[in-house]
């Protein structure tokens, strides 16, 4: 029996965790592909258009930088940007991508990147209480209150 994994980054972390040692002892080789620089993104979209016939470039080249500044040069989000700018393009009658298309698709925050690959700083930090039962000893010690939208690495 063999397996392929394909994968993004957090299943890499994940298979380098101590409790899955054995298993990433059983993986005969890896590769991780980087992300793209600012060049290989732009010919990555105009790639990917002339795959589903587009005749010309649909992407302004300002509209290419400012989805490479958006995504960092990660594929899935390349392609989740382009889509959602091609949407709002045809939406507005527009025959072309330009930089304002992209930017008002950031602007109006229909594009989650920020929030896919890391959680924010709390707004507050957690506290730390003290409890105690009355004059028992085995009974006393710290709680940590987290807030609403907190958690631990163990979550």
């Amino acid at each position: 029996l063999q397996l392929v994994l394909v994968g993004q980054p957090g299943l890499r972390d994940m298979v380098r965790q101590p409790g899955m040692r054995q298993f990433a002892q059983r993986v005969s080789s890896a590769f991780h592909l980087p992300a793209m620089d600012r060049s290989t993104t732009q010919q990555y979209i105009s790639h990917r258009m002339k795959i589903v016939g587009a005749k010309s470039g649909l992407f302004q080249s300002g509209a290419c930088d400012l989805i490479f500044g958006g995504t960092g040069g990660v594929p899935r989000l390349i392609n989740q940007l382009c889509d959602l700018a091609l949407v709002y393009a045809f939406t507005k009658g527009n025959k072309t991508v330009t930089k304002l298309t992209v930017q008002q698709v950031l602007d109006d925050g229909a594009f989650f990147v920020d929030t896919l690959d890391y959680d924010p700083l709390p707004s507050s930090p957690a506290e730390v209480r003290d409890i105690s039962h009355g004059n028992d000893a085995s009974t006393s010690g710290s709680i940590l209150v987290l807030n609403q939208n907190e958690r631990t690495k163990a979550d």
